[in-house]
């Protein structure tokens, strides 16, 4: 399975991963952050890599290029992709990180955990397998800074601070 990365603008992104999934074999998607928002006392989502569409397809690079030139509803939607030469445009280990951080629907959960001795001891969610990753905690926020930099950004990650 080959991964290729688009760049477009904000307000595209929906009708853009719309259209892709309309093709066989193709699995667009955008990476959604699990968040606390106080306003609301409840949860909500937002893209994990604002402006970004993420696909998974069973092409390579060359077919890909052909099918996005063919589609002329969105190909003007797309600003950029982020793609080398001949190979997918994400590394193995960034592939792996997405597979052990999103679930099924590509969401990236809230995780619960306690703190230690001043460190995040996480019982529930995806952060069990990168409690050694959690820099910072910010219990009012409800978030969790990663040490782990994916597309050149660090990764932030819903955690509630229980007991």
């Amino acid at each position: 399975m080959n991964w290729y990365i688009l760049y477009c603008l904000k307000w595209k992104m929906d009708k853009l991963v719309k259209q892709l999934n309309q093709h066989d074999g193709i699995d667009a998607f955008i990476p959604q952050l699990e968040y606390y928002r106080r306003d609301i006392d409840g949860y909500a989502y937002k893209p994990l890599f604002a402006n970004y569409v993420f696909v998974k397809a069973s092409i390579d690079q060359r077919s890909f290029d052909l099918l996005l030139s063919h589609m002329i509803e969105v190909r003007d939607d797309i600003i950029a992709q982020l793609k080398y030469e001949e190979v997918s445009a994400l590394r193995e280990e960034e592939v792996r990180l997405l597979e052990q951080l999103l679930d099924g629907s590509h969401v990236l959960r809230m995780s619960k955990a306690v703190l230690k001795e001043n460190r995040a001891k996480v019982y529930e969610g995806p952060l069990k397998r990168f409690e050694k990753n959690i820099k910072k905690v910010d219990k009012h926020n409800r978030l969790a800074y990663l040490d782990i930099a994916f597309m050149n950004r660090e990764i932030q990650a819903g955690l509630v601070i229980t007991g």
